[in-house]
């Protein structure tokens, strides 16, 4: 199976049948995904469907595009691809894309909206604003937490009744209001009763 090793690959109908086809994918067939890659871009003048080969080895269809143009697809931990098309002549586009890159992670839904960042595990990204000034920098991935500390457990001075509430009064005094007593507090909601005073009352 052919990989996408090349900045641009062209998949040919009639001569690449093993990528671009008439008839549903089965086997080994398409282009493989290379762990290097998050994702490719799809350049075609015609309507295709892609479809992916998933990490069981099941070949499904993800995608229907009726119109001209591009778009961005992720590998996820999808296998392969393949493009499947009617039409008997012309060629299809793939650009392989690495890093970061931006797709509709929802295929089903009528529009091809860009709705997903696609990043790499422990990827530092730089957001910018429309003029090209950094906004930010994020730090995207699983972390050892090293830099955290006194994660250790200790005592809260806590010594209200078990269920109690905890608010503030007028004067930033805490209140301790207990709860109802037990066998008298199925359906009860804490209500204000007037402007000053909360208690527990039945629903």
């Amino acid at each position: 199976m052919p990989n996408l090793n090349s900045r641009k690959e062209i998949y040919v109908i009639g001569t690449n049948s093993d990528v671009i086809d008439s008839a549903n994918p089965n086997g080994d067939v398409g282009v493989s995904a290379l762990a290097s890659q998050t994702g490719f871009f799809v350049y075609s003048s015609f309507a295709y469907e892609l479809w992916f080969k998933d990490q069981n080895g099941i070949w499904g269809m993800y995608k229907s595009v009726s119109y001209s143009g591009g778009n961005t697809f992720a590998w996820g931990t999808n296998q392969a691809f393949y493009l499947k098309t009617s039409e008997v002549s012309g060629d299809i586009k793939v650009f392989k894309r690495e890093g970061a890159i931006l797709v509709d992670n929802t295929p089903d839904d009528g529009n091809d909206e860009v709705d997903s960042l696609v990043v790499e595990d422990t990827t530092s990204l730089n957001l910018l604003d429309k003029s090209g000034q950094e906004i930010s920098t994020v730090t995207v991935g699983s972390s050892d937490h090293s830099g955290l500390t006194n994660l250790g457990w200790t005592v809260s001075g806590h010594s209200g009744a078990a269920y109690s509430v905890v608010m503030f009064d007028a004067n930033g005094d805490a209140v301790e209001l207990s709860a109802p007593a037990e066998g008298e507090r199925t359906d009860k909601v804490l209500k204000w009763v007037s402007d000053t005073e909360l208690n527990w009352v039945a629903q």
